[in-house]
């Protein structure tokens, strides 16, 4: 799902996004296609399903200076995180190159194209 942020420039960093006036109403009219998110167990149904407990925290308590960006950034995540394989969408194929994860001693895969019937 699409947050509803203001109009920022492309340079301004996750954490000093804004979220658009009407953000609120705009969010809850997007999340009546996700009823099952109201349940306490919705979020981590698929997360469950697999016994797969994922630790969610934030990129910027790993300390990487704001400067890294892009690809880089992702390398230097996976780096800090001691990760050796990095998991992304389709969509990334076009943001990414392998042979730079490979020389960083990461493997870079990407995820099947979603071929169902709802887009998400």
């Amino acid at each position: 799902m699409i947050l509803p942020l203001a109009r920022q420039l492309h340079e301004t960093t996750i954490c000093d996004l804004a979220f658009a006036a009407d953000a609120r109403s705009t969010f809850n009219i997007r999340l009546q296609r996700y009823r099952w998110l109201d349940s306490e167990t919705g979020p981590y149904l698929v997360a469950d399903l697999w016994n797969f407990k994922p630790e969610i925290m934030r990129a910027s308590t790993l300390n990487i200076p704001t400067d890294v960006r892009g690809q880089d950034r992702i390398i230097a995540i996976v780096k800090a995180l001691q990760g050796t394989e990095y998991l992304n969408a389709p969509g990334g194929r076009r943001l990414y190159t392998p042979q730079a994860f490979e020389r960083m001693g990461i493997k870079l895969r990407f995820l099947l194209q979603y071929q169902g019937e709802w887009r998400s």
